[in-house]
């Protein structure tokens, strides 16, 4: 079997403790592994993964189809969002999950993803990204 490349390999960063899918298969971008074209390892704790190399023709049909849709799916720069409920703090805002800020062509409501925001650097916190947090808190000191 290949070897499974570690986290920081993979892009990933010291320090990741894998995802925790449960429903996506792993095949959607707030999956971390995922939204960083990285396969799933033995450190996630994802059900039913189809992130792997042994599943590669799903995965590949998932990351074609969502290219399709939208050309810069996996580009971290230009990030926009749509989100309405959410206030762009969950993994599956497009900005929130490449760890930028929403910007003025984003077209959320109620956003809660920008520098200074106390929301913000509570979640950043609460899922440990202390890299997000402390740049979320660079504008509030």
């Amino acid at each position: 079997p290949m070897p499974t490349p570690s986290p920081e390999s993979r892009g990933l960063g010291r320090g990741f403790k894998g995802c925790n899918c449960k429903k996506s298969k792993c095949l959607k971008k707030y999956c971390e592994c995922f939204a960083q074209q990285a396969y799933c390892s033995e450190e996630c704790r994802c059900q039913s993964c189809c992130n792997t190399v042994e599943h590669e023709d799903a995965r590949t049909k998932a990351i074609e189809e969502m290219k399709r849709k939208d050309s810069d799916a996996f580009e971290t720069k230009n990030k926009t969002c749509n989100c309405k409920k959410s206030m762009c703090l969950k993994k599956y805002c497009d900005c929130f999950q490449a760890g930028v800020m929403c910007g003025a062509d984003c077209k959320c409501k109620n956003c809660e993803n920008y520098m200074g925001s106390q929301k913000l650097i509570d979640r950043r916190t609460k899922i440990k990204d202390t890299k997000g947090a402390k740049l979320a808190m660079t504008a509030a000191d």
